[in-house]
């Protein structure tokens, strides 16, 4: 039989599958339901547009009354992220509840990108420079960006994700991807119009 944490993350990841969340994606490994890898696409009209961000969800047999930790494997700039890729939200922390899901985790990291919460801080450079300098902070965020397009690129991410980073059933996983890059593009189609 399998563990509580198990059957809710099969839900969690189901619910992935069946709502196709804008903008971000994220799956198990096949081997460890306890680990999972996905991607963030920078919110539009932030600096952290176009950007394709790798992260990774680890889980212990007390989910979902214990968050995951959660860590960006792309490197980032930005204040609730520190060096090594760690994330330091409150939803990760003092704010979690049983009742949030991966998605609805990780649709909170995706906006965190664009809301720093610089009280909370673990990059005190980011900080500085998203209170005092916005220009120097949106110029590194830039870099970040590129970055990541170097970074899916070189890794081969974005045609082989099921592969190299879901680890889990391909033509599942191809479909939330080829969803989640459709509806990014779509995104600008309508702030367009």
């Amino acid at each position: 039989m399998d563990h509580p944490a198990i059957k809710r993350l099969i839900i969690d990841f189901d619910r992935i599958k069946q709502d196709f969340i804008s903008g971000v994606c994220a799956a198990p490994k096949t081997s460890n339901f306890l680990v999972w890898k996905g991607v963030i696409f920078g919110p539009p009209d932030t600096p952290y547009e176009d950007g394709t961000f790798k992260i990774r969800l680890r889980f212990t047999k007390e989910y979902p009354m214990k968050p995951p930790k959660v860590r960006f494997v792309s490197k980032m700039f930005h204040p609730n992220i520190n060096d090594t890729g760690d994330i330091f939200i409150d939803i990760l922390d003092n704010k979690w509840s049983p009742m949030y899901d991966v998605a609805s985790l990780l649709m909170a990291i995706q906006s965190t990108l664009n809301e720093p919460n610089t009280d909370f801080a673990v990059n005190s450079e980011a900080a500085r420079l998203f209170v005092k300098n916005r220009r120097e902070y949106d110029r590194r965020v830039s870099e970040t960006v590129q970055w990541s397009w170097y970074y899916t690129r070189d890794m081969g991410c974005i045609e082989n994700l099921s592969d190299d980073l879901l680890h889990s059933d391909e033509d599942e996983l191809e479909g939330i991807i080829a969803y989640s890059l459709k509806y990014k593009s779509s995104m600008y189609d309508i702030t367009n119009d």
